[in-house]
This record gives C-alpha cells, sequence and structure tokens, in this order.
C-alpha cells in the first residue's frame, strides 16, 4: 500500500512519530528529519538537511544506506532489517539498529523519497549476545574439561563484541599474593611473560588495584594514569592504552583473579562494555568455581589414593631393595622395537660391570659386543618378536672383555588389557657352574670309566678262565702224548669262540666310550639291550634277577649312548643297595603315557630314606662311604634327562608284588618328550 503524504504536513507527520525518522530523496540526500534522529547524531537541522550518510557515518555503513535505499525504490515494498553503525562523532560508538524503509509519494503520486524510520535496539542486541555468549560457553563446558581452554573461550568470547579490545584473565596464586598468566590470550608474549607474578596491591596497574581493593577499576588512559606509570614502556610497545579490570568473585565473596580488556586507544567503556566484562567475569567465577568443587568433591578420593601410593611406593621401596640384594641381574625392558632398558638392578651392575647410567637406554644386545652370531641371540630375538616366555644360556662379555655365561629368563609383562607393555630379564651368572659342570663331568667320566672297567673284569672273566682251562689241558695232553686231534679242533673252537665274545665285548665297550652326542632315531628296548649287554657279567657276578617288561614299538629321538649312562647309573645305584639282600630284583619297565614316554627302573632294596630322598640328585651327595662312590651318578643322569633330552627324572619308595610276594624298594620314573 502506498504512502501517500501532503508535502506541507511531513515535517508534523515525523516528528510525532516516537522513533528515530528521517527522509531521503532518491539521490539519498536528508530532506526530512525528526528530533529524535537529530538527537541520536547529537546534531542540529541545518547540519543534517542537505547532506549525505558519509557526513555521519563509516564508508561501510554509509555505502550499505545507499544500496538498502536503491532496493526500496526498485522493488517498490517495505524494506526490514537490523544492521549495526559505529557512528563518527562518538568515538566510533556502535550500535544496534531495526530500520524500516518505504518509498513516499505526493498528492499527484509523485514520489517524494525514501521514509526511514528506525528503532534503537542497541540494548536489547546487547543483552542477545551476552545471552548467546553464555549459551555457547555453557555448550562448550559440557564437552570441554581443560579449565584453561575454558577460560580462553570466554577471552575469545569477548574479544568477538569489540574488536578493538583485546582480553586477559589473571588468576591468584596459591598465596594469594602474585597474579599469574596462565591463560593463553591474544596479548604479545613479551607483555604476558613481564606482566606475570604481578604483585597484588594498591595502584599497581589495573589488575593488581582491582584484586586489592576488590573493585572494579576503569583505566581510561594509560599513558596519564599514576598506576601504569612503572608500564609505560611495555604498554607503548605492545599498543594497549586503556585498561579496564574486573575483579572474579567466588561465591563466599574471595578474589580468585581478574577479567580485564585493553583497547588500542583512550578509551572510556559503554554500559554494554561494562555488562560485557561483569558477564565475562561471572562466567569465569563459574568456570573456576565448578574445578575447584571437583577439586574438593575428589579430596578424600585422592587422600584415599594418595594412602594407597603411600603404601604402594613402601612396597616398591621393599620390592627395590630386594631386588637390590638378590644376586640374580634384574632388567625390565620396553615392549617396542628398541626394547631399551629402563631398570636395571644392582647386581646387574655387579654381574656385567656397566653402571646402571651406562646401561639404560640401551638394548642388552650390548653385553654380547660382536659375538651376535649365537643361535641364542635369534632364539631370543623371536621370543620378544613373538612376545613369549624364554629361559637360554648365552655368551655375554662384561665391561672389561671378560667372557661369561649368562643363564637368562625373559618374560612379558602385560597391562590391564592384556597388552604387552614390557619385558622382565632375570640374568644369573653361571660360568662358575659351568666350571664345576665341567669338572663333575670329567669326575663323572673317571668314574665310569673304572665301571666301565669293572664290568669288562666282569665280562672277561668267565671267557678268559674257559681259554685258560682249554690252552692249560691241551698243553698237559701234549706232555703227555695224548693230545688227540679231535680233542685239538674241539679246544680250538672253544678258544676262538670266546676271543670272538671278548672281541664283541670290546666293540660294545668302544662304540659306548665314544659318546659322539649326536641326537638321533633309535628302538628304545635295542637300547636297553645294549646296555644290559655292557653289565652282563655285573648282573651275573652279583646274583641281580632282572625283569624286563618292554614296549618293543617305541622308537625315540634323542642320545642313545647318554641314556646307556643313564641306565648304567641308575643300575650301579640299586645294585649297591641290593648288595646285602638275599632276593635281588631289578624291574625295568617301557611304556608310553599321555603321549609321553615312561622308562622306569624299580628294585626291591627297601626304599629310599624320607630324610635324604629329595637330596640324591645333588651333586656330590652320596650315602656310600667316601671310597666307594663320588655322589655325582645320580646328579649327572638328572642333568642328562633334564637338560639334554628336555625330559623329567623323579624317585619315590614304592611297594610291589612278584611271584605272589610283596616288596619295597625305589623306583626311578623317566619321562621323555615322544617326538
Amino acid at each position: 500500500m502506498k504512502k501517500v503524504i501532503d508535502p506541507k504536513n511531513i515535517d508534523s507527520y515525523i516528528e510525532f512519530m516516537p522513533d528515530i525518522v528521517f527522509v531521503k530523496n532518491i539521490n539519498g540526500i536528508y530532506i526530512n528529519v525528526n528530533t529524535k534522529f537529530l538527537t541520536f547524531l547529537d546534531k542540529k537541522k541545518d547540519e543534517v538537511i542537505g547532506k549525505k550518510d558519509t557526513c555521519f557515518f563509516t564508508k561501510s555503513n554509509s555505502d550499505m544506506c545507499l544500496k538498502n535505499n536503491h532496493i526500496t525504490l526498485e522493488k517498490k515494498e517495505t524494506l526490514i532489517f537490523e544492521d549495526s553503525y559505529l557512528l563518527k562523532n562518538k568515538k566510533h560508538k556502535k550500535i544496534h539498529l531495526k530500520i524500516t524503509k518505504d518509498i513516499i509519494y505526493d498528492l499527484e503520486n509523485n514520489i517524494i523519497g525514501v521514509l526511514s524510520v528506525v528503532q534503537d535496539i542497541t540494548i536489547i542486541k546487547q543483552y542477545q549476545f551476552l545471552y548467546e555468549d553464555n549459551n555457547d560457553l555453557l555448550q562448550y563446558m559440557n564437552k570441554e574439561t581443560d579449565v584453561k581452554k575454558i577460560l580462553q573461550r570466554i577471552i575469545l568470547l569477548s574479544e568477538k563484541r569489540n574488536q578493538d579490545t583485546i582480553c586477559s584473565i589473571l588468576l591468584l596464586d596459591e598465596k594469594k599474593q602474585h597474579l599469574l598468566t596462565t591463560i593463553p590470550s591474544n596479548l604479545p608474549l613479551f607483555y604476558t611473560q613481564a606482566i606475570n607474578n604481578l604483585k597484588v596491591e594498591a595502584g599497581i596497574g589495573s589488575c593488581g588495584d582491582a584484586v586489592y581493593t576488590k573493585k572494579r577499576v576503569i583505566v581510561e588512559n594509560i599513558n596519564t594514569h599514576p598506576n601504569w606509570k612503572p608500564f609505560l614502556k611495555l604498554t607503548q610497545k605492545a599498543n594497549l592504552h586503556s585498561c579496564w579490570s574486573e575483579p572474579i568473585f567466588s561465591s563466599s565473596n574471595e578474589v580468585l583473579g581478574t577479567f580485564a580488556i585493553y583497547t588500542k586507544s583512550p578509551h572510556i567503556p559503554s554500559s554494554f562494555d561494562l555488562k560485557n566484562i561483569s558477564s565475562c567475569a561471572h562466567l569465569a567465577s563459574l568456570v573456576i568455581e565448578r574445578e575447584n568443587k571437583k577439586i574438593k568433591a575428589n579430596i578424600q578420593t585422592r587422600q584415599k589414593l594418595e594412602n594407597e601410593l603411600i603404601e604402594k611406593n613402601q612396597d616398591l621401596k621393599l620390592f627395590k631393595q630386594v631386588l637390590d640384594d638378590i644376586s640374580y641381574g634384574v632388567t625390565i625392558t620396553k615392549a617396542d622395537d628398541a626394547n631399551h632398558l629402563i631398570y636395571a638392578n644392582k647386581s646387574f651392575e655387579n654381574i656385567t660391570g656397566y653402571s646402571i647410567e651406562e646401561s639404560l637406554g640401551k638394548n642388552c644386545n650390548f653385553l654380547q659386543s660382536n659375538d651376535r652370531n649365537q643361535k641364542e641371540v635369534s632364539l631370543i630375538k623371536n621370543a620378544i618378536l613373538n612376545k613369549k616366555r624364554i629361559q637360554v644360556e648365552i655368551r655375554n662379555y662384561k665391561k672389561n672383555g671378560e667372557l661369561f655365561y649368562n643363564l637368562v629368563s625373559i618374560a612379558p609383562v602385560y597391562d590391564q588389557n592384556k597388552n604387552i607393555t614390557h619385558f622382565v630379564g632375570i640374568q644369573k651368572d653361571v660360568t662358575e657352574e659351568k666350571k664345576q659342570e665341567a669338572t663333575m663331568q670329567e669326575q663323572s667320566k673317571l668314574a665310569s670309566m673304572g665301571e666301565m672297567i669293572g664290568n669288562i673284569a666282569h665280562q672277561w672273566r668267565q671267557p678268559l678262565s674257559v681259554i685258560s682251562t682249554a690252552a692249560s689241558g691241551m698243553q698237559v695232553q701234549q706232555e703227555f702224548n695224548l693230545l688227540k686231534k679231535e680233542d685239538l679242533i674241539k679246544n680250538c673252537d672253544i678258544i676262538n669262540k670266546n676271543v670272538q665274545y671278548l672281541s664283541q665285548t670290546i666293540d660294545d665297550f668302544k662304540n659306548y666310550i665314544k659318546k659322539d652326542s649326536v641326537q638321533k632315531n633309535f628302538n628304545l628296548s635295542k637300547n636297553i639291550h645294549k646296555f644290559l649287554s655292557l653289565v652282563n657279567g655285573t648282573i651275573n657276578t652279583s646274583n641281580v634277577k632282572l625283569i624286563l617288561k618292554l614296549d618293543d614299538s617305541i622308537n625315540i629321538n634323542g642320545y642313545e649312548n647318554e641314556l646307556i649312562q643313564c641306565y648304567m647309573n641308575l643300575f650301579n645305584n640299586a645294585k649297591d643297595a641290593l648288595m646285602h639282600k638275599k632276593e635281588k630284583i631289578i624291574i625295568i619297565r617301557t611304556y608310553t603315557h599321555n603321549n609321553k614316554i615312561i622308562i622306569s627302573i624299580e628294585d626291591n632294596a627297601g626304599g629310599i630314606s624320607q630324610d635324604i630322598i629329595s637330596k640324591i640328585f645333588e651333586p656330590y651327595f652320596t650315602t656310600k662311604h667316601k671310597y666307594q662312590g663320588t655322589g655325582l651318578g645320580l646328579h649327572m643322569t638328572y642333568n642328562l634327562i633334564e637338560k639334554g633330552m628336555k625330559g623329567t627324572i623323579e624317585v619315590s619308595n614304592i611297594t610291589f608284588s612278584y611271584h605272589q610276594k610283596t616288596y619295597t624298594g625305589a623306583k626311578f620314573k623317566i619321562t621323555l618328550p615322544k617326538k
């Protein structure tokens, strides 16, 4: 609907309207204004009429006004919009307006110009901005827990509302004596570093004074204000010329810090600036208070955790003391590509000669020096790669270059999610043990040779006696001319047969003594019979009744001669235990159970005393007279089975029946893997 106005009545028409009203012609020149508009501009009527917007507003605002006039004239319809303006005569004060534009016509239907009705909605928009900022911050607080980031958000929201400002939040230290620049801001770094730890005192800048007086401090011009005299070099370098500071209060009226707004030119705050600084300080208070409530709410939990931590620290100290006191080296490495050491105990230092400081951060392979082609190195690498436990004996070198043999056990450590985070290593220097083992092996070898010589003597006694008797008989017969041809042939056959037997026993003993330590497949029953051929003479002279219950189908992969040595040691042990028994029984059984090969040797010697049964595999332990045994036979048997053939050997006392009689004795049970 067209607005038709008599030009004579235009002044009275716009004057009595409650809002700001003005009329521009089609060229954008003011032709009529009401008193409210003149008050708004703080101008007289003759200073406005005949002028354009560029005289009162910024170029961007003026261009927008002209554009909206053209739109109204082109569309010939009412245009309603909101806009913000900066007034030149009020130090670029920003205002928010709701504007309605209409074309007005005279009585002859000619266009007079564009009538603009303007409502100042600055206060409404300011409160709307504050509401939006508060809502924005509350939403941000729901998803962000970092207090510094939330407080920084308050700073950025404030600066968004007035781009001519730089804001900051300073927080009081624990002693309430200094202000800290811990919250990031857009102030220059040199400035924030210089004012960090600002003393709270009357007359110290705006913020120090605000905290001290617990009141808002407005400094319109930093350059002339006494509070800022000590800081002028800083503020001028940073191009800061006014500062308004608002204390941040807790709900109990305790000062927590300050919210400050700086401007780049001397400036007095507007009513919105004051609302804004008050709102931002309040928001900051809510954020800090919320964090403080969290802290207070967690005090009991913290105290409980601290008490638990103290207990755990005590346990850790005790554990560390234990680790430092034990003779084994203990290391902890990270479960990453580098496997660097992060812990080593004192014993590791003593074993290797490397100080803990020298070792930390290194991979344990530095102990192998240039000797890294050992198969054990690959075994360790594969175990770590596959995250498995491993125990292996490896050659290592001390700091002084001395070789030592290291028995290493490595195990993975898991977190709550069953992910491997570390590896724990246990090192034991077994160099002396290897030397002792070599000595024991030599002693055992000598003892074994002595036993072999005894067995040879037993084996040869009868055939040598037969040969001697046959030869002596022929000699006597020859002296008395009684030697017949058929007797000569018969006696020679007897002698030859026994010589062949002696030759065979020599081969058997030679093959046994050779001990080539080659792992191979062999039949278990044949292996036992080879052993029996070596001790056959001893069995006969000792009157031992040997009972065999063998599974001839069992084949085994292992060390044939070493296993014969084990039988030999167990047989000699049983034979000696049976020495004073009238009836002497030894039973050898072989069978399979749970995919394992079982070899048992039982006797009826009465069993082993409970006081010593747990010690009989220890080196040099013997119940015989010192001239009758070394105490190494069973120990070497244990090593051959456990270490050499990856099996087990155990001993127990048993009761068994044979030919309707009950006997008691010892049972040695060997369990070997079935391959």
